[in-house]
């Protein structure tokens, strides 16, 4: 019944795949962990990949507007 509520149907992302990706982001080394990480089905990455890339926009104008500078961008990654 919750599925059938979200509208997700039968393309409901597989919870297991957010530990997963929990497990691969803390094995990275540190500094190379990703700020944010999307954990989608495949059709559903594209918003949520698109959001971020606008918030790292937003936050480097507002960075630079500031006189603010980092010595590197977040990374963000999506996941396989």
């Amino acid at each position: 019944m919750a599925v059938a509520a979200s509208g997700a149907g039968s393309q409901a992302p597989d919870p297991h795949d957010v530990a997963d990706t929990i497990a691969r982001v803390i094995a990275l080394p540190a500094g190379s962990r990703p700020l944010r990480t999307v954990v989608a089905i495949d059709n559903q990455r594209d918003g949520p990949a698109a959001l971020n890339d606008v918030s790292d926009r937003v936050r480097a104008a507002t960075m630079e507007a500031l006189g603010v500078t980092a010595s590197a961008p977040p990374r963000v990654a999506a996941v396989p």
